[in-house]
């Protein structure tokens, strides 16, 4: 070995290589073992480095404790079946939802942690597990709600179970075309079933278009509409929108 080189001075240059400096941290990890004197190391250590390390190890130790972790999908595949290490599906709402998936669980959950995971399921989608305060890891704050529930109280992210009525009240239901009947929806901001849609309309339809023959020709075109066109006749106007939304004129 080169009597000039120095460890120290070869590790602070890797530090300060931006591109190296993950790995290098990485080797330094991987080097460390039992039988290491560690009061030796930090005794090289000033305060703030020393401060800024222990902050680290409670976060890493926090993170290892977690028991489940959201995985993105599909409807579809979020909506499979419920298995020990597998939840129910779910979906996001809110300024940052939008997601379907489900979560996978490391092994068979705890009773204490089955219960954290109804309790805190924000929590778990962000973390894959309770934060700090309801593990009660701060006791000076731990009355205090984190920012995965106040996300919910304030609508940034919401986790909800799969539930079709919920999805298409909450307006993020997936479906290719939708209806709007005058302005408006069924119970829901759009009308998703043509059946329901054009039992509407007949019921909408001031028949001021009537025949002689006492037939309303409004109200028999509405008995033929396929829903794949807009509808404007008399007083009943149907407009598309497409599965993002955009409408169809």
């Amino acid at each position: 070995m080169n009597k000039d080189f120095n460890l120290a001075t070869y590790i602070q240059t890797e530090l300060e290589n931006f591109h190296n400096q993950r790995e290098c941290l990485k080797s330094i990890g991987k080097s460390f073992d039992q039988y290491l004197n560690y009061e030796d190391l930090l005794e090289e250590m000033n305060d703030c480095s020393i401060t800024e390390l222990e902050e680290a190890i409670h976060r890493v130790k926090f993170h290892r404790k977690s028991f489940t972790k959201f995985i993105a999908s599909s409807r579809e595949e979020a909506d499979k079946e419920e298995t020990e290490l597998r939840s129910k599906g779910y979906f996001t709402y809110g300024e940052f939802g939008g997601e379907y998936g489900y979560f996978q669980h490391k092994k068979k959950l705890t009773e204490e942690q089955k219960e954290w995971f109804d309790e805190h399921i924000e929590c778990c989608y962000y973390h894959g597990q309770p934060c700090y305060v309801w593990q009660k890891e701060e006791p000076d704050h731990w009355d205090e709600d984190c920012e995965c529930h106040l996300g919910r109280e304030y609508g940034t992210l919401i986790v909800y179970k799969l539930d079709e009525d919920e999805e298409k009240r909450l307006d993020i239901w997936q479906q290719d075309i939708k209806w709007k009947l005058n302005g408006y929806g069924d119970n829901y901001n759009y009308y998703y079933c043509l059946d329901q849609l054009k039992e509407d309309a007949l019921v909408e339809c001031d028949h001021k278009l009537k025949e002689d023959n006492d037939k309303c020709p409004v109200c028999e075109k509405i008995q033929i509409y396929d829903g794949t066109d807009i509808f404007d006749e008399g007083n009943i106007k149907i407009k598309l929108f497409m599965n993002d939304n955009t409408e169809d004129y």
